[in-house]
């Protein structure tokens, strides 16, 4: 599996978002309570479930 676009709608502190990741190297930055965690919990769960719905 390769992330290659999220878009995100009403997440946490994410009203609308919309993310292209390299075909390398990601690196995700940014101030105290930007949703660096959310981010990655949100990409974290959607492998999650992606895998267990198989």
């Amino acid at each position: 599996m390769k992330l290659v676009k999220m878009i995100i709608n009403n997440y946490r502190q994410f009203e609308k978002a919309e993310l292209d990741f390299d075909d390398n190297v990601t690196i995700i930055a940014g101030a105290n309570n930007s949703g660096k965690t959310s981010l990655v919990t949100l990409i974290k769960n959607y492998i999650f479930l992606f895998f267990h719905a198989i």
